[in-house]
Order: structure tokens, then sequence, then C-alpha cells
């Protein structure tokens, strides 16, 4: 309600919060942007050098291919900006001494709170099985994506069966796997039956779930009506406890609309 309420203050429905790089929440009008714009926002924010505020002239290649339109961004906490995609008004001037203390300091506290969730990207009283190295969760109903490579803390790098499995690591498993099943096992935004021509495979039917096992660590992938979700595991977590594992992980991340 924080991001909404700042968001009519620029004159704008396009709004987000990010906190360490990643999208925390943002207006519903923001996902409705295209994958492509996402993507081409994150791009151009990440390659900005960090400051209080930006005010960078952008062009929606869906939305608005030839008018201009201002992506500001503001920093509310170290770690923690706001991006809001508006018109030529209000100024940002305007916007960083009339509207950002006064609409976002009152929930200093929340923003704070979220900060505090990274690297785990959990609710504090959420904990899952010590044996899940990361996860990627994905809402294919609305286009949204949960992650962590560190979902017990960044302690558990420390954990012998882990050693080894740094963050660069475990974020390119992860990302190995994801890239190796959708589109292949499970649908994907790209229609699967080219992929699958193209690859000369003849498979029918999108498979419900998939594991792989490998020296150094697991996988598995589980998905139904509304999400798809990638776990790794360590390579200890016996291969006959990943299925109960992962629909308790599902269960458990999704039970409270976390996407």
């Amino acid at each position: 309600e924080y991001l909404d309420a700042f968001v009519e203050a620029v004159n704008s429905e396009f709004g987000c919060l990010l906190v360490m790089g990643k999208i925390a929440v943002a207006s519903e009008r923001w996902w409705e942007l295209s994958s492509t714009e996402l993507v081409l926002l994150s791009l151009v924010i990440h390659s900005q050098p960090e400051c209080s505020s930006r005010d960078i002239p952008i062009f929606l290649p869906q939305g608005s291919p030839k008018v201009a339109h201002r992506l500001v961004t503001f920093q509310i906490l170290e770690g923690v900006e706001v991006c809001v995609i508006c018109g030529p008004n209000p100024s940002l001037q305007e916007i960083e001494q009339k509207l950002v203390f006064n609409y976002w300091n009152p929930a200093m506290d929340t923003v704070k709170q979220c900060l505090r969730s990274h690297p785990r990207n959990l609710t504090p009283n959420m904990s899952l099985d010590n044996g899940i190295l990361g996860f990627i969760l994905v809402n294919t109903e609305e286009r949204k994506c949960l992650c962590s490579v560190f979902p017990g803390g960044v302690h558990s790098i420390n954990n012998q069966a882990n050693q080894g499995l740094t963050r660069s690591r475990r974020k390119s498993l992860l990302t190995s796997f994801y890239k190796s099943v959708v589109g292949l096992l499970f649908p994907s935004p790209n229609p699967a039956e080219e992929l699958l021509d193209d690859a000369g495979l003849d498979i029918t039917h999108d498979a419900m779930e998939t594991y792989q096992c490998a020296t150094d660590h697991k996988a598995y992938a589980l998905r139904n009506e509304t999400h798809q979700l990638f776990l790794l595991f360590a390579s200890n977590v016996p291969t006959y406890a990943l299925r109960m594992l992962t629909e308790e992980t599902l269960n458990l991340l999704t039970k409270d609309h976390l996407i």
C-alpha cells in the first residue's frame, strides 16, 4: 500500500521496490509490462552507478516505442530503491523534496524488514529443510518469480556437506537445471512444440516432475496448475526423499501467496 500510494502521488501506475537489486513488490501495472520490457528495465537500473536519485528517459518497446517516458529511482535505504515510470511531471526535485520522505518514512520499519530478508528472500518465520541449497519458484499465471541460493541463511554455505557449492556455483546449477527442464519437459512461454521439433525429440506431453543426481548435488522440479518449483539439494539428501521434500516446499512457499 505504501508503494501504490507513492506511485499514485507521482501520477503513475507503474512502480516497484527493489531490495538488493531484486523486485520485492510492484504495482499491478508494472507486472503487465512485457517480459522484454521488464528485462530491459532491470538491465538499465543495474547498469547505473549507485546514487540517491536518477531520472532516465526510456522507451518501452511494446507500450511506448516512440514516446519517451521517465524512469525515476530513489534510494530509500542502502540496498533499497523505489522505481517509477512516469511522465514529464512532477520533476525529480519535487518528488525528492515533497514526496519521498512523506510517503516512505512511515514505511521504514517495513522496508527494513524487507532488507533483513536478504539473501534468504523468505519471511523470518519460514524455514526450509536444511538439505535445500537453493530454489526457483515461478508463478506461471502472473509471470512472477522468487528465488534464493541461501534459503538457510549465509551460514549454510559453511556446512560440511555444502562446501564447494559457492554462491556462484549454486546459481549456475539452478540456472542450468531450469534451462534443461523448461521448454523441454515443462511448458514455457515459447511453444514447446517448436523446441521439440528442433531437437528432433518425440515427446507428446508435458512432464509434471523430474530430477537429476550428480556427485556434488541433486535437483528436483515439480509443477502444478499455477507454479513451477526447482530445488537444488545437497548431495547427501536421499534420492527417495526428494519428491516428498519438493512437495512440502511447494506447499509451504505457495500457501501464503509469496508470489
